[in-house]
């Protein structure tokens, strides 16, 4: 659990060391020493550090297998995903040492989140860090390498989103579906992001819809998952993730609550628009699988969208943040290791493993 202690352990002290000197300047550096230490325990990690890797060697070993006619014809048949098929095939002509693929997907989905949270970083980067810890998207990057892959669109996308480029923002979610087909959920980024729910009227609305869509959740996710159907999780079962969506609702309730309007730019009133549209994807995470799936590109944002929200508090409830910040930072610390002694996680990445054991 070593490595564990010091992914969170060093942004910490460096975190304790910027209040003491009030240097805002170090808030980069609590998020770069994060995000190096990740980026090392994913290049290092033994194979068995994550549940599906056994399964992704053996695509890769299909891959080297499949002639490239049959590869590009997954473009338009779906059978596999193009992407992840055609790139095992063309690292295969480096190296048909599956580590090799790792290091590059390791790379290649990372430092996308990285440079995605570097840009977004608020005054409260250690809370983004144990946020980013708990919402569920940190432990499938040890295991789900295709959709991790495809999440990585999220940056550009997201930037297309800002700068109104929406021929791009489609490019780009084109570019993540041929990885997963779960980021065609993407699509929905960019209307979300602009939809009008600034007035705090709208949080009873929004509550009204959670509760609706939650009510009727299994026809609604039967109708959409021909849609988005995956290999292996078409079922409609519970899934247990009713924390997570209780976690979210009371996130966008704060959201609403503690800020004062006029101090929101239009980047962050966006950002809010995409809790809500998690929240409202998280209710059919308590039904199936692969809905959880659909949620990881939202939920992306929301370890930085919650310190940015608390940075656009009312002057009436400056205090009421100022508290809430430190419970959630001492609650998700705790919830986090808490979490990795019970070996909850279900994608088996505790205890960590490094490749040389």
């Amino acid at each position: 659990m070593l490595p564990y202690f010091l992914l969170v352990g060093l942004p910490a002290l460096v975190s304790m060391y910027k209040s003491w000197k009030r240097d805002e300047k170090l808030n980069k550096a609590v998020i770069n020493v994060f995000f190096l230490i990740w980026l090392l325990l994913l290049l290092l990690r033994k194979e068995t550090v994550g549940i599906d890797l056994y399964n992704y060697s053996k695509m890769f070993q299909s891959a080297i297998r499949t002639p490239y006619g049959k590869i590009f014809s997954y473009i338009y048949t779906f059978e596999h995903e193009f992407g992840f098929y055609f790139l095992s095939k063309a690292m295969s002509l480096l190296s048909t040492d599956f580590r090799w693929l790792l290091t590059i997907i390791t790379l290649v989905s990372v430092i996308p989140v990285w440079v995605l949270y570097y840009k977004n970083t608020t005054k409260f980067p250690f809370l983004t860090i144990v946020l980013f810890l708990n919402v569920g998207v940190f432990s499938i990057y040890f295991s789900c390498l295709r959709q991790v892959i495809a999440m990585a669109f999220v940056l550009p996308a997201y930037y297309f989103t800002k700068n109104k480029k929406p021929a791009l923002f489609i490019l780009m979610v084109y570019l993540a579906f041929l990885f997963h087909k779960s980021a065609l959920i993407m699509i929905f980024l960019y209307p979300a992001f602009y939809a009008n729910l600034k007035s705090k009227g709208n949080i009873s609305i929004i509550l009204t819809a959670v509760g609706i869509c939650y009510i009727f959740r299994k026809p609604i996710f039967t109708f959409f998952r021909s849609f988005i159907s995956d290999y292996y999780s078409s079922d409609l079962k519970e899934t247990g993730a009713i924390a997570i969506l209780l976690l979210l609702v009371i996130f966008v309730v704060f959201s609403y609550s503690v800020v004062d309007e006029e101090k929101m730019s239009e980047e962050t009133l966006g950002l809010r628009n995409l809790l809500v549209m998690s929240a409202l994807l998280q209710v059919f995470a308590g039904v199936n699988p692969l809905a959880m799936r659909l949620n990881y590109y939202y939920l992306l944002f929301v370890p930085f969208i919650i310190p940015r929200i608390a940075e656009c508090s009312s002057e009436k409830n400056k205090r009421i943040t100022e508290v809430s910040l430190i419970i959630m930072i001492f609650f998700f610390t705790a919830y986090y290791f808490y979490d990795a002694y019970t070996d909850v996680s279900t994608l088996k990445i505790y205890p960590y493993v490094p490749f040389w054991n």
